[in-house]
């Protein structure tokens, strides 16, 4: 099929160099005299389609290269020095303290794959029962070539704590909840920023998680979220200990927010991944940030692992929680990175059909 295809194209451009010659020849204009150089021209514009793109180019390791270096078992670079991410807590990473660099280093990443201009750092204030500080979320756009103003969101928290053990400010690897997100986010970032798309696509990266949904909310106070089409929330997606493959999807009550879970496990069918989608509608959890939008009835839905005891559409008849949700054990050790990477792949190609290649 693919050498039917270029066999077409030459044809198709041999045709049009030989009319291209006969008019410049005519008018006396200068002219590409080796058909050759169109055949070169032409070669660099054909791309492989964004879908197996995503199915190509990205793998459980580098799916799990980010995870293990967000929850501190590889050292980081951050303005040319080496350190290590120990913890992501929100006290920890906007109090500065040195192993807590999780955004100067997410920001060091993006940049490596958009323009200065395509970012926001997104400052807010949070305020407990002793004091107000500043946290940050980090809002990366890639704009949209015929609709711009219709954005389809793919979310995730990078903050991570740990409770009833430990000290969050020094030590909060967070690998599963929510490196695994995150890398999600990283992995799109990483794909989709040199293709085109219809609707823009806007990739978050929350903080404050962890400190009931500081992040997600603060996001909706400061922006504009009339044209949100859609968001996909990620957290959580790396723990499978049984290997069933069963991935929870849970959409509420909003039929909009159906037809996104509908669409991604058409998603999973279609490409053949091997997850088990659990879908939840009246079930479905709001303990992340997709419950912000919710409330302010943006279609949104949460990927998760099979970690809540709520029965779906019974295809996941028994749970399977992390022992280790919000412990210093949250680490790589307990990673699953063939269905980490499975889950990666379905939420990307999902988002890339909601936005539009265009």
């Amino acid at each position: 099929m693919k050498i039917k295809r270029k066999q077409f194209l030459l044809r198709v451009i041999l045709s049009i160099w030989l009319f291209l010659l006969a008019v410049q020849v005519s008018c006396n204009i200068p002219t590409i005299r080796n058909p050759r150089d169109w055949v070169q021209m032409v070669q660099y514009s054909i791309h492989l389609p964004v879908d197996q793109k995503v199915l190509q180019q990205s793998s459980p390791q580098q799916w799990l290269d980010w995870i293990e270096k967000l929850s501190g078992e590889k050292p980081v670079m951050i303005e040319g020095q080496e350190t290590f991410l120990r913890s992501r807590y929100s006290y920890a990473m906007f109090l500065d303290y040195p192993e807590a660099q999780a955004m100067p280093y997410l920001v060091e990443q993006v940049l490596q794959y958009v323009k200065p201009e395509q970012i926001e750092i997104d400052p807010y204030t949070y305020t407990d029962a002793e004091k107000s500080y500043t946290w940050q979320n980090l809002i990366v756009r890639l704009p949209g070539k015929l609709v711009p103003e219709e954005k389809i969101l793919l979310t995730a928290h990078f903050d991570s704590i740990v409770v009833r053990e430990g000290n969050a400010l020094v030590l909060a690897p967070g690998a599963d909840d929510n490196a695994s997100g995150t890398a999600v986010l990283l992995e799109a970032l990483r794909l989709l920023s040199d293709e085109s798309f219809e609707k823009t696509i806007e990739i978050v990266f929350f903080s404050g998680e962890e400190i009931n949904l500081q992040g997600s909310r603060a996001y909706l106070q400061d922006h504009d979220f009339q044209n949100i089409k859609g968001v996909i929330n990620v957290d959580m997606i790396g723990y499978d200990s049984d290997n069933d493959g069963c991935v929870e999807i849970h959409a509420g009550t909003d039929p909009e927010s159906q037809q996104i879970a509908l669409l991604l496990q058409t998603t999973i069918t279609n490409y053949q991944l091997q997850l088990q989608p659990e879908m939840l509608y009246e079930n479905a959890t709001n303990r992340s940030d997709h419950a912000s939008f919710w409330a302010q009835q943006i279609p949104a839905i949460l990927v998760s692992e099979n970690f809540f005891d709520q029965q779906g559409s019974g295809v996941c008849p028994t749970n399977d929680p992390n022992p280790y949700y919000h412990q210093t054990g949250d680490t790589v050790a307990n990673i699953n990175s063939h269905y980490g990477h499975q889950i990666s792949q379905a939420v990307i190609l999902t988002i890339v059909q909601l936005a539009v290649p265009y």
